[in-house]
């Protein structure tokens, strides 16, 4: 048995796909924890419109997202947890999947997925690294698992001091644990993340970027150690990327002109390199086009083909 859980603020509009996602899945046997976190729309009554007797929905004050995941692991009647958002949709044999990698494999404490974009037709999938140490150190610059689609154990989230902070819990949080636990990606497609519609301004922009820049930087410290990387020059290339995508321009040249020649066996840091030697006002344009693709080390593909995702949404309207 596990807990799926969901935590939702004003999300009538998508949550009932959500909901149908979770319900039809192969795996039968779970909780279904919604955490309504104070929402003023009308989530509640599309909620209460599922006669399922394996949802337990629960509205409480508003207090935010990590808050809210928090109260839920504590909650929650099992110890593992399947996340998901409420305007996402979860592939059918997603759970049934991911469970059975868990029950052949012991030793892992967290598991997510390969996923993918969608608005009116998918648009990008997200090829994530499938065992625990690429993971962890491609966890230098973003998140290399799919947060929504995950299953992880209550236990040990609980016992690492749960999720901190107003936005990107997750990133924070797999920090902290990067090392004391075990991850998995099934190299599955199995998890649909809805595209988010509203751009970032620059002044939530620059906000985003001083978040992620602050959350890396205790961590920044010792790279060799932090994230296994065995190289001065992975070392420099890294701290480059991360000042290109989150801090300074001039400092990303600084680390790149320190590898000479051996810049050329990284080409995408390369063309990076160039596009630092532009204006500032054109680096930050071309910066920002760049973030909406992170984690920019995963295997972004535009989508040719509609895998059965059609299928997927015909079944969450019968």
């Amino acid at each position: 048995m596990i807990t799926v859980l969901l935590p939702t603020y004003n999300s009538e509009k998508y949550i009932s796909q959500a909901i149908w996602s979770i319900l039809n899945q192969t795996f039968k046997e779970f909780e279904f924890l919604i955490i309504d976190d104070g929402s003023t729309d009308d989530t509640e009554r599309v909620v209460k419109s599922f006669l399922d007797k394996r949802i337990n929905y629960i509205k409480k004050e508003h207090t935010g997202l990590a808050d809210t995941l928090n109260y839920g692991l504590k909650i929650a009647k099992h110890d593992w947890v399947a996340r998901m958002d409420a305007d996402d949709i979860s592939h059918p044999q997603r759970l049934e999947l991911q469970m059975n990698y868990l029950s052949d494999n012991k030793d892992i404490d967290w598991i997510s997925c390969w996923y993918a974009v969608f608005d009116n037709k998918l648009r990008y999938k997200f090829k994530l690294p499938e065992f625990s140490d690429e993971i962890v150190k491609n966890l230098v610059l973003s998140s290399s698992i799919c947060f929504a689609g995950s299953i992880f154990s209550k236990n040990k989230i609980i016992k690492n001091n749960g999720f901190k902070g107003e936005v990107f819990e997750d990133y924070d949080f797999l920090l902290r644990v990067k090392n004391h636990l075990r991850f998995y990606n099934v190299q599955e497609i199995l998890y649909f993340q809805r595209k988010r519609s509203k751009s970032l301004s620059r002044k939530d922009f620059e906000k985003t970027k001083n978040i992620i820049y602050n959350i890396q930087a205790p961590y920044y410290y010792n790279l060799r150690n932090e994230f296994h990387l065995k190289s001065e020059n992975e070392i420099n290339v890294c701290k480059g990327w991360r000042e290109f995508i989150f801090g300074d321009q001039k400092k990303a040249r600084k680390f790149w002109n320190s590898l000479r020649l051996n810049l050329f066996l990284y080409p995408y840091a390369v063309i990076a390199y160039i596009i630092t030697l532009s204006s500032q006002n054109q680096f930050e344009r071309l910066r920002k086009i760049g973030f909406k693709f992170l984690p920019f080390y995963s295997h972004l593909i535009p989508f040719k083909e509609q895998l059965d995702f059609k299928q997927v949404l015909e079944n969450l309207n019968e």
